[in-house]
């Protein structure tokens, strides 16, 4: 593989999680809630989200499939047996 290429860390995960305005308003909503009030807003929160898992998945096996993600060097393997 190349040596030039940049590793992903998870110092690099954490502060894009950290900046990003929704994940640290749903971190102070769980922060400050009871447990009867976790409940739902769990619900909702999935429910809210539930739209976008598909797109999601779908987004990122269009990604996968992309040429710049293989190694010329690397010898494909079928998955039939």
């Amino acid at each position: 593989m190349d040596q030039d290429l940049l590793r992903l860390e998870r110092e690099d995960v954490e502060r894009v999680l950290t900046s990003s305005r929704g994940n640290t308003i749903f971190q102070n909503t769980l922060e400050v809630s009871t447990a009867q009030e976790i409940g739902p807003l769990l619900m909702h929160y999935i429910c809210f989200n539930r739209f976008f898992g598909a797109g999601v998945a779908h987004l990122s096996s269009q990604i996968a499939i992309q040429p710049f993600f293989r190694d010329s060097q690397e010898e494909l393997q079928s998955l039939e047996r």
